[in-house]
């Protein structure tokens, strides 16, 4: 939904933003599953197409996630290529 009320199709969305609609229900429901299910959540090179904000953005959320369930990011980045991923603590 946009700031004028128009709703967009899902075809509508970029690759991007699909992704962080998906990881936002993922994590959603993760969290609120966490009290009754411990499982981990896996993500494997989850955040490719998002832009370094969004990715930034995403990174804390997975450190505040991770105070409930366990998290496995998965990625094929060198830690010198990923700053942010490389302080985590996760």
């Amino acid at each position: 939904m946009s700031d004028n009320d128009y709703s967009f199709d899902i075809n509508e969305l970029s690759r991007g933003t699909l992704e962080q609609l998906y990881l936002a229900l993922v994590l959603s429901m993760a969290v609120n599953f966490a009290d009754t299910y411990a499982m981990p959540i896996i993500i494997d090179d989850g955040f490719v197409n998002f832009d370094q904000q969004r990715r930034q953005n995403a990174y804390q959320l997975l450190t505040k996630v991770a105070e409930r369930t366990q998290v496995i990011y998965l990625t094929a980045n060198q830690p010198e290529d990923n700053v942010e991923l490389a302080q985590l603590k996760i």
